[in-house]
């Protein structure tokens, strides 16, 4: 009775489990297990390639991300030259925040993969080893493309700050030419609006004479602004 145990159930026959039987099995699982057999073989690899499939469906999912903000920012960039930039400014904003979210999720995956990386040979067969490889080497494009994206942004918002500045000095290039143009017809004006006694005052054709001076000088002023492209 000291090598084996009874267990006895309500109607049926009493069952014997002998110490010496299930020692010689686990001798036979601890075998199988060291010697690389079937059962934990299999087990292993299966759980590999599930993590491998997880790991791969992540990663696959950034690229349509990656084409989606890739034609937003080509959009973007049709838009400032044709002339929205007052209304991309908000779309180049919230552009910016996607590629900063998105680089937010891809910067610790990328820890992760290179920490997979460094332990895939202590637990993983050598079968997989590639398949992993190319998951780091996904991570890496995807974040290199966030990269380029994110220089491409900051430059869709430097130029469309440009665009919107060139639009704002031309504005107020032709207010300033307005105001230079009307300073010597105002001045003639003043002049001739004292009240003073000056040369012909009295005569009808004094106002013509003031009108088609105060006429030559507008002109005169518009071509020489046209003539340096102020204008």
């Amino acid at each position: 009775m000291s090598r084996c145990g009874v267990v006895a159930q309500r109607d049926e026959p009493p069952t014997v489990v002998v110490a010496g039987e299930v020692e010689h099995d686990r001798a036979q699982v601890g075998r199988g297990a060291i010697g690389g057999g079937d059962v934990v073989g299999v087990a292993g690899e299966a759980e590999e390639r599930l993590l491998y499939e997880i790991l791969d469906r992540c990663v696959d999912a950034g690229f349509p991300m990656l084409g989606t903000l890739g034609r937003k920012l080509r959009d973007l960039e049709e838009d400032i030259f044709m002339g929205r930039s007052q209304e991309v400014v908000r779309d180049i904003s919230n552009a910016k925040q996607e590629i900063i979210n998105f680089r937010a999720v891809i910067r610790p995956q990328r820890a992760v993969f290179r920490s997979l990386e460094r332990a895939k040979q202590r637990y993983m067969s050598g079968e997989l080893e590639i398949y992993y490889d190319d998951l780091t080497d996904a991570s890496e494009r995807i974040w290199d493309v966030l990269e380029n994206f994110k220089e491409i942004v900051e430059g869709l918002e430097s130029t469309n700050e440009s665009v919107i500045s060139h639009r704002l000095n031309d504005g107020l290039r032709v207010l300033t030419a307005v105001s230079v143009i009307l300073l010597p017809l105002t001045l003639l004006a003043s002049v001739f609006g004292m009240n003073v006694a000056f040369p012909g005052e009295g005569s009808p054709l004094a106002f013509w004479v003031i009108l088609g001076a105060m006429v030559a000088t507008f002109a005169g002023m518009i071509a020489y602004f046209r003539s340096r492209g102020w204008l």
